[in-house]
C-alpha cells in the first residue's frame, strides 16, 4: 500500500504502517537488549501497546469461521513454529550459561499451555505477544459482531429496519458500544494484573489491556475516517494547521511534527514515568500507577504516529514487513550476542547490556542477524508466516524471489507482510 491509499483499495499497502511497524520492532529489540532503566522504563511502557494500537487500527471484521482461520495461520502458525524451534535450540545448546535441566519439559509444556512471562518461556519470552494477539483479535471480533447486532436491534425498533436513520443510529451506537468496552476492559486487565493472581492459559491475563489499545486503534480509525467524511470538519483541522504552519515550508513542517514535536512529546512522558515510578512489563505481569501507565502509552503512540506519518524510510517499512520473524528470533539472538560480546570485552552481561555504547551495538548486530533470518524464511518457508499456502509453496519448491502474501481478511499488525 501507499500512503495515499485508503481502506477500500486491498491490493495497497499504506507506507506509514509498515514504517510505524517497523519503529516499533527497533524499539523492541533495544528494549530487550538494554538493561539501563531509563531506557526500559520508557520503551516498555509503549512498545506492545504501539501494535495492539495499530492491529485495532487496521481491523477489518469478516465472518468468524474465515476470520479464525486466517489468525491460526498468520498467528498461531507461527507462535508455535519460532516457539518449538526456540525451546529445541535453548535445551540443547544454552546449558553452557547456566540454565536448569529441570525447565526444559516444563517450559515445553507452556509453550502450548500459553502462560506469558520470563519464567515460564525461558526459551523464548516474547512469543507471548503472538498468542495474546490471537486470542485478542478473536475476542474483539466477537465484540464488534455483538455490538452491530445489539446497535442494530435497538435503531430498529427506534425507526424501523429500512430507515436510513436507523443506520446512522445503529453506527452510533455501535462506535459506543466498542468506546465503552475498552474502558471497562482497561480497568479489569489493570485491576487483574494488580491482583498478582496466577499466570493464566492463552496470556488471559494481558488480553483485557490488549482489548483497550486494541479498541483506542479502532476508534482512532473511525474519528480519523468522520474527519475526511465530512467537509466541514476537514476544512476547520485544515484551517487550524494553517494558521499554526503559516509561511512555513513543507520540509520544516515535517521536521517539527515528524521529529522534534514526538521527541519533546517523548521526553515528557520519559520524565513523568521516572517522576511517578511508573515501570510497565505486561509479559511480567507488572503495571505499576495504570492511568499513568495508559496515558503514558496513548500519548507515546500519538508520538510514534507523527514519526511514522511524516518520516517512511524504505528501511522501516521493510523492517515493518520483517518484524514478525525479527519478533519470534530476535530472543534467541540476542542471548548469543550477549555472550559473546562479554566474552570479546571481558565484561559481565549486565555491564555490557547498561553500557549504552554497547546496547546500540549489540542491537544493531541482532538486528542484523534477525533480518538475514527473515530472508531465509521468506524465500524457503513462508508458509510458517502465513504468507503462502503450503500446497502452494509445494508446488512452487524453493523460490528466488520473496513469496506473494496471501488474501488479508482483518490481517493483524503481527503479520508484517500482509496488505489491508
Amino acid at each position: 500500500m501507499t500512503a495515499t491509499s485508503t481502506p477500500s483499495s486491498p491490493s495497497r499497502r499504506l507506507e506509514w504502517v509498515d514504517a510505524l511497524r517497523g519503529l516499533g520492532i527497533l524499539f523492541v529489540i533495544v528494549g530487550h537488549t538494554s538493561r539501563i532503566p531509563q531506557v526500559t522504563q520508557w520503551i516498555y511502557a509503549f512498545h506492545m501497546p504501539l501494535f495492539f494500537w495499530l492491529s485495532g487500527y487496521l481491523f477489518h471484521a469478516r465472518p468468524p469461521r474465515q476470520f479464525i482461520r486466517r489468525k491460526v495461520f498468520t498467528l498461531l502458525i507461527p507462535y508455535l513454529f519460532f516457539g518449538v524451534l526456540a525451546w529445541f535450540f535453548w535445551a540443547f545448546f544454552e546449558y553452557d550459561y547456566g540454565d536448569h535441566a529441570d525447565d526444559v519439559v516444563p517450559a515445553l509444556q507452556n509453550l502450548f499451555i500459553g502462560r506469558a512471562g520470563n519464567v515460564n518461556n525461558p526459551a523464548n519470552a516474547p512469543l507471548w505477544f503472538l498468542l495474546c494477539l490471537f486470542m485478542t483479535e478473536i475476542a474483539f471480533l466477537f465484540l464488534f459482531l455483538g455490538a452491530r447486532t445489539v446497535a442494530n436491534a435497538m435503531a430498529a425498533r427506534k425507526y424501523g429496519a429500512d430507515n436510513p436513520e436507523a443506520d446512522r443510529l445503529a453506527e452510533w451506537l455501535r462506535l459506543s458500544i466498542i468506546a465503552a468496552a475498552p474502558i471497562g476492559s482497561a480497568l479489569g486487565g489493570a485491576a487483574l494484573i494488580h491482583a498478582k493472581f496466577q499466570r493464566l492459559p492463552l496470556t488471559l491475563d494481558i488480553v483485557p489491556v490488549a482489548i483497550a489499545f486494541m479498541g483506542l486503534g479502532y476508534l482512532s480509525k473511525q474519528v480519523s475516517h468522520r474527519v475526511v467524511a465530512f467537509p466541514a470538519v476537514a476544512d476547520r483541522v485544515r484551517a487550524v494547521g494553517a494558521i499554526i504552519t503559516v509561511n512555513c515550508p513543507l520540509w520544516l513542517r515535517r521536521i517539527c511534527v515528524g521529529i522534534v514535536l514526538p521527541l519533546g512529546i517523548g521526553a515528557v512522558v520519559g520524565v513523568q514515568l521516572r517522576v511517578h515510578g511508573v515501570h510497565v512489563d505486561l509479559a511480567n505481569n507488572v503495571m505499576r500507577i495504570p492511568s499513568v501507565a495508559y496515558a503514558a502509552a496513548a500519548v507515546m503512540i500519538f508520538a510514534v504516529y507523527l514519526v511514522a506519518k511524516n518520516f517512511s524510510p524504505k528501511f522501516l517499512q521493510y523492517l515493518g514487513r520483517a518484524s514478525i520473524v525479527i519478533l519470534g528470533v530476535h530472543d534467541v539472538v540476542k542471548h548469543e550476542v550477549i555472550e559473546a560480546v562479554a566474552s570479546v570485552t571481558d565484561l559481565s552481561t549486565t555491564e555490557v547490556r547498561t553500557a549504552p555504547l554497547w546496547v546500540a551495538v549489540m542491537s544493531a548486530v541482532i538486528l542484523g542477524i534477525s533480518v538475514l533470518l527473515y530472508e531465509l524464511v521468506d524465500r524457503t518457508m513462508p508458509f510458517v508466516i502465513g504468507k503462502q499456502t503450503v500446497s502452494a509453496w509445494r508446488r512452487d519448491g524453493l523460490r528466488t524471489a520473496p513469496s506473494q502474501p496471501l488474501p488479508s481478511y482483518g490481517m493483524p499488525l503481527a503479520n508484517q507482510m500482509q496488505r489491508i
